[in-house]
Order: structure tokens, then sequence, then C-alpha cells
């Protein structure tokens, strides 16, 4: 093994011989990275998604006006959030609304 990396040449020989067993070696760690990347990513948007709305139940319950509150609504639904913050939304609009 030291041989190999001392002398180029040798290393360069080592390289075409075994040219196909390395490309191999390379796509399995690559479709590895590729798969637990991919998971990370999920986890991360997900973690994201329930900050933002903790966020906006927060910003309903301390009765932060209607204009900060859409935007935090707004975030979280570009996040992929669904209705139960939808319903909790309409319901502080429908308040605020009607008080003004």
């Amino acid at each position: 093994m030291n041989n190999i990396l001392k002398d180029p040449l040798t290393t360069f020989l080592f390289v075409i011989n075994h040219w196909s067993t390395i490309l191999i070696l390379f796509g399995i760690l690559s479709g590895l990275a590729k798969y637990f990347l991919g998971s990370i990513h999920k986890d991360v948007k997900q973690m994201r998604m329930n900050v933002k709305r903790l966020e906006l139940i927060r910003a309903i319950d301390h009765q932060y006006s209607l204009e900060v509150v859409c935007q935090i609504y707004d975030e979280y639904i570009s996040l992929g959030g669904n209705s139960y913050a939808e319903e909790i939304f309409e319901k502080y609009k429908k308040e605020q609304l009607d008080e003004q």
C-alpha cells in the first residue's frame, strides 16, 4: 500500500486496473450521501414549520397586530403548514376585524 502512494506510475496503474471497483464505490458513497442529506433536509424543513406554527400561536395569544400575524401565517403556509393553524388564524382575524 505504501508503494502505491509513493510512486505516481504505480498509483496510475492501480487506478487503471481497478477503475470499475472505484466507480462502484464512489457511486455507493454518492447514493448514501444523497439519501442522508435529503433526509436531513426534510427534517430541517419540518422543524422550521413547527417553529413557525409556535410563533403564530404565540403571536395570536399575545394579541399582536393583524398585519404581523398575517405575515407569520403566510410564512407558515409557504413552509407547508396545515389547516389547524388556518382555523386559529381565521378565528383571530375575524375577532380583530370585528373589533375595528
